[in-house]
């Protein structure tokens, strides 16, 4: 629950007219605080960022970035060195945005870039674990 409350914090809630500019450069940012698994963050991007505001070149460029993991970028510095893998991590970092800044320009351009639709409420649904299961 913690991760959802910082990812919803860190994307601004635009719905009608989203931010295109800012997109690509804040997805990949999330990836790196909010890594789950490569595929992990599929939904997660789906979920929080498209349905939070963040641009379709954000939510590319968030899942390109799922590359981007603290642990490995250590791994890195200790076997080829801090500047190594900071060296690295601006390249990772600098390919997934621009890499999101592309899909942005060419799915807008052609008109390929999805509506937004908010989904249906579900509130007033409650689920509760008992000694037989879920329900």
């Amino acid at each position: 629950m913690g991760t959802r409350r910082v990812l919803t914090a860190a994307v601004p809630h635009r719905q009608p007219h989203r931010r295109r500019g800012l997109g690509p450069l804040i997805g990949p940012l999330v990836a790196v605080i909010s890594f789950v698994c490569s595929i992990g963050n599929v939904p997660l991007a789906g979920v929080v960022l498209w349905t939070g505001g963040i641009s379709f070149g954000g939510v590319v460029a968030f899942i390109f970035a799922g590359l981007i993991i603290l642990r490995v970028l250590n791994i890195y510095r200790r076997y080829y060195g801090t500047r190594m893998a900071v060296f690295l991590a601006g390249t990772f970092y600098a390919s997934a945005a621009l890499a999101g800044y592309a899909v942005e320009l060419l799915f807008g351009g052609a008109g390929l870039i999805p509506r937004f639709e908010r989904p249906p409420s579900i509130s007033g649904r409650t689920c509760s674990v008992t000694p037989t299961g879920i329900s």
